[in-house]
């Protein structure tokens, strides 16, 4: 921290004080990040539902959301249904990723596979989760995106 500080009083010196700060502020951040600390909330388990319709993405939330031991905004749906509302109305928190339907109307060329393992790598980044559930038919990067980031991954049936 005191090289932190070093760092703010050589930088408060040599630049205009806003800019000085928000290097500073930036310089904090990175420290924290290479020290473990995500800036992003705790998510005691997540869940992939991929492939469920709106009906189905509702069950699995109300499902969970009913489980939840305490807090269900520390409980996470990664779908490819754009349901937000479902999720929204129980306090569970849902990240999207488009279909593949809506991907080829966008991205003719294809790329699907790497897009999708790419979004669960940003996802799992920006959030600290401690267990994930893989539906049986989620796509074939999720196993291998979540080891990476280290989550403890476990398959469960389809949430059809």
């Amino acid at each position: 921290m005191d090289a932190l500080r070093r760092l703010y009083r050589w930088l408060v010196r040599r630049v205009p004080p806003r800019a000085a700060w928000a290097l500073w502020r930036a310089a904090l951040l990175a420290a924290r990040h290479r020290r473990g600390r995500v800036a992003g909330p705790s998510i005691a388990v997540a869940q992939i539902a991929w492939g469920a319709s709106e009906d189905e993405l509702g069950a699995l939330v109300e499902r969970l959301a009913d489980g939840a031991a305490g807090d269900p905004g520390k409980l996470l749906v990664i779908s490819d249904c754009d349901a937000v509302h479902v999720a929204a109305a129980r306090g569970v928190r849902l990240e999207h990723v488009p279909p593949l339907e809506a991907w080829r109307r966008r991205v003719p060329s294809g790329g699907y596979d790497a897009f999708v393992e790419r979004r669960l790598r940003s996802i799992l980044a920006s959030y600290r989760i401690a267990s994930l559930v893989a539906s049986e038919d989620a796509p074939d990067g999720v196993l291998r995106a979540a080891s990476e980031a280290g989550v403890a991954v476990r398959t469960a049936a389809s949430p059809r």
